[in-house]
């Protein structure tokens, strides 16, 4: 972790104050030389309880603590926690000590060096932790992968970076997860791209102490859930796939409330925007979080249920640390006030009047930001536990959300190597942006964009967008080509079949840019050789110990090939297609297919030559000249 994420940890930990609660319970135990026998029968023992609590709170909280790990350059927090814990147990152990050895020796060791020592460590604790914050790459701390290749997009379409990035080093990626996440995440199941996703995104979270709390007991609320109630939980969980618009939204607007309190050049202009993020958050995600998860406790919530009545709810869930955390985020007052336009500035003072409380603009910024990685905790303990648990919440007739598609559009082409800067729905398109595209990254863009169309339940058309660029239109009508194409010949050579959708969606992008006939058949042909060609000289050492296999292989694939080809000839009008499907059909009556002297696809080796940078109009920002089409 950073430096930063580690000084937040001390103090949502509120460890200073909690240490002094221990210390404010031993000083208590002084007035018992006064005390009368009859006084110290009252009063004792419950004082003595009051410091065993204390103390077990300062135990319990220095300990979540020590569950994280200092930044190098703050190796020594790490010495020091466990020595104040040592102080603090000393102490404690002395009190009782003293109480049973005699008043006089309390009084006389009130100020002894115990006392002093825990002093001191919570001193050095509060010193060493609260430097100004260092510039630091959370991802590069946590993962070695670089902030800025991961944050240079929109929020949405990170989940398509972080993919991209995972494909390269998967199994060291993971390493690093299960190593740092060894209270959430077992080895022994396999991940998923979206529990990679979301387990990188706790790891970079500034709240990390009640982020990984919340992960923690989400999780285990999930699996509670599923034992006792499986349906209800099931189908609350589908509930809040289906709500993912509203997070979306709830995300934009928490966003733009941020960048207007960080661009405010006073603290007064802060005002405005604070009261925006808490209200977006505390309605929005707290709201939504704590709906899923009183649900899942087997409590009805109803549609239009109160914030009120939802922090009633909570209360009563004593036990349930998930509806603790909740309640920890929850101000009534805060959201009254701002709800009823009743929060006045105090010049004087620098701060917010909100229903009898003040409070600083930036006291409000820290606890919506804290509130939030609450919410994204319990997203991330709920994607482990259903993932441990064999995602049986894979149904995609019970999802219906587009939003949530998309999300699922955007794991999917990252996992497929696509980076994606951001998207947009329009209408029945899905416009996106990605980096400039060459000639190595074109083809497997097309091979993304088919084999993910294919998982999501809308007839969308695709638009891949480059910065000063033609767009890369992928029209709905030919994706429902491509797949007939592949449907056509069963699935038996899958990753063939990406290969001839994506030649279709190629065929259809190119005639959409209106690039000339001859550019369009030297393009799809060259392909389409391409690919029987690479996939001949794949199968060769297979057929040299199983001739009749490997013939019918690459059969397979020829048949799949000249139908994606016949399919592009009728896309693009260009007859010449034809011509070359024909010529692909006429090789699967070759009885030779891998005779190098006789070499039967000498033919369509050679279609492979014309194609060049020029055929792809998107790899280049000047347009090339259009023929007649």
């Amino acid at each position: 972790m950073t430096a930063t994420q580690w000084r937040t940890v001390l103090v949502d930990a509120d460890l200073v104050n909690v240490v002094a609660a221990v210390d404010v319970a031993v000083e208590r135990l002084a007035v018992v030389e006064h005390m009368t026998k009859a006084e110290v029968g009252r009063g004792l023992f419950g004082m003595l309880d009051g410091l065993l609590s204390s103390y077990r709170r300062a135990r319990r909280v220095s300990t979540d603590v020590r569950r994280f790990v200092p930044p190098d350059e703050l190796a020594e927090q790490a010495v020091i926690l466990f020595e104040l814990q040592s102080a603090l147990r000393d102490l404690t152990q002395a009190a009782i000590d003293w109480v049973v050895a005699g008043a006089g020796v309390l009084h006389s060791l009130m100020s002894s060096q115990l006392r002093l020592r825990v002093h001191n460590l919570v001193g050095a604790l509060v010193e060493e932790g609260s430097g100004p914050p260092a510039s630091e790459d959370v991802f590069e701390r946590s993962l070695g992968l670089s902030e800025a290749t991961l944050t240079a997009g929109d929020g949405h379409s990170y989940q398509s970076r972080i993919l991209v990035e995972w494909g390269s080093q998967q199994v060291a990626l993971d390493e690093r997860l299960f190593s740092q996440l060894p209270h959430l995440l077992d080895p022994a199941v396999q991940l998923t791209s979206k529990v990679r996703v979301h387990a990188a995104s706790l790891l970079a979270v500034p709240h990390c102490l009640p982020a990984h709390a919340a992960a923690v007991a989400g999780h285990a609320l999930v699996v509670r859930a599923l034992s006792d109630r499986r349906e209800i939980a099931l189908a609350a969980i589908a509930d809040g796939a289906n709500d993912e618009s509203a997070m979306w939204f709830t995300h934009r607007r928490r966003v733009a409330a941020i960048e207007a309190f960080n661009a405010a050049s006073h603290t007064e202009d802060k005002v405005v925007p604070a009261c925006d993020m808490y209200f977006a958050v505390l309605e929005g995600d707290v709201s939504r979080t704590a709906g899923t998860v009183l649900r899942l406790l087997g409590r009805n919530v109803e549609p239009d249920m109160t914030l009120g009545r939802t922090e009633q709810d909570l209360a009563c869930e004593t036990k349930e640390s998930m509806c603790q955390l909740l309640r920890s985020c929850i101000d009534t007052e805060w959201r009254n006030a701002i709800a009823h336009d009743q929060v006045r500035w105090d010049a004087r003072s620098q701060r917010m009047l909100m229903r009898g409380k003040t409070v600083t603009p930036d006291e409000v910024a820290r606890v919506t930001s804290l509130a939030r990685d609450v919410c994204a905790g319990f997203e991330t303990g709920v994607a482990v536990a259903l993932n441990h648990a064999g995602n049986p919440n894979h149904n995609p007739s019970t999802v219906v959300d587009s939003t949530a598609w998309d999300s699922h559009a955007m794991r999917e082409l990252g996992a497929r190597g696509v980076s994606v800067l951001g998207y947009r729905r329009v209408g029945a398109e899905l416009q996106l942006d990605v980096p400039p595209l060459d000639s190595g990254s074109l083809l497997p863009v097309f091979r993304a964009v088919f084999d993910v169309s294919s998982s999501i339940p809308e007839d969308l058309s695709w638009v891949i967008g480059q910065d000063g660029r033609p767009d890369i239109i992928v029209e709905a009508t030919t994706l429902d080509t491509a797949a007939d194409v592949v449907r056509s010949v069963g699935d038996s050579v899958h990753a063939v079949a990406v290969d001839a959708g994506a030649l279709v969606l190629c065929a259809g992008a190119l005639a959409k840019h209106g690039v000339s006939r001859a550019a369009m058949a030297n393009t799809v042909a060259g392909l389409a050789a391409a690919t029987v060609v690479g996939e001949r000289n794949r199968l060769k050492t297979r057929a040299l110990l199983d001739e009749a296999n490997g013939r019918t292989d690459l059969t397979q694939t020829i048949v799949l090939i000249e139908h994606a080809v016949r399919a592009a000839a009728k896309i693009t009008g260009v007859p010449e297609l034809d011509a070359f499907a024909q010529l692909l059909s006429e090789q699967v009556a070759q009885h030779r297919m891998f005779d190098n002297n006789a070499n039967p696809f000498r033919q369509i080796d050679h279609a492979r030559r014309p194609i060049s940078l020029a055929s792809f109009p998107w790899l280049s920002s000047t347009t090339p000249q259009s023929g007649p089409v």
